[in-house]
């Protein structure tokens, strides 16, 4: 019988083993490579359909430096609303090389969606301001 936490162990594996593919190992070694583990204490995966829908849904706070990462396994333009969120969050859209496409802030509980204009494999949701306050912008490179 898989317990929680074999299943959780299995969820970063996966994570871990998709996100390795994705990514060519030259891209890791430019100056504009972002680790999202030195900025993020936390990143919740969302890597499956009923994760990605619910998403950061009925929270009335969200810590500093939490973020959620959707990951999808097609490569495809994507788009994110705010239904029953009530935390201010920004998203970026990243392409399945890492790149950040996108960026945009979304309104608390809005159930109108924030689009992507590109194909994205990833989208990244954190405090409103959040990639200002770290000086990051589209064109960067995001290792998770």
């Amino acid at each position: 019988m898989k317990t929680p936490f074999h299943n959780l162990e299995l969820r970063f594996l996966k994570f871990f083993l998709i996100s390795n593919l994705l990514l060519p190992n030259d891209l890791l070694s430019e100056s504009e490579v972002i680790d999202l583990r030195s900025l993020l204490t936390h990143i919740e995966i969302a890597d499956d359909p009923y994760l990605r829908r619910r998403g950061l849904m009925f929270r009335s706070s969200l810590q500093p430096n939490i973020g959620m990462l959707f990951i999808w396994q097609d490569y495809t333009n994507r788009c994110m609303w705010m239904k029953n969120t009530k935390v201010p969050l920004s998203v970026a859209f990243i392409s399945k090389e890492r790149e950040i496409l996108e960026i945009y802030d979304m309104v608390p509980m809005s159930k109108e969606s924030t689009c992507s204009k590109n194909k994205a494999a990833f989208a990244l949701e954190v405090n409103k301001g959040w990639f200002k306050e770290h000086n990051i912008s589209t064109g960067q490179i995001i290792d998770f």
